[in-house]
């Protein structure tokens, strides 16, 4: 498991999971091969840099370990 701050408060991440594992709940997640944020749409992970779906789907991937209600969804 990770940790970050935000603000003044630590924030629990989950460890990293391998690409062939999925996550359960749309939203953004960090991205380990690019050190960046993507957006899990349930189906795909899309890039809004390019506004759809990244060319590159086999990502290893973390979430924060509680649901984010303030995280900000789409």
């Amino acid at each position: 498991m990770g940790t970050s701050v935000e603000g003044s408060q630590m924030i629990e991440l989950t460890p990293w999971y391998p690409p062939d594992t999925k996550p359960v709940r749309k939203g953004w997640y960090e991205c380990k091969c690019c050190n960046c944020i993507y957006f899990w749409s349930g189906k795909s992970w899309d890039n809004t840099d390019i506004g759809g779906p990244s060319l590159k789907q086999d990502i290893e991937w973390r979430g924060l370990t509680k649901r984010s209600y303030d995280a900000g969804g789409r």
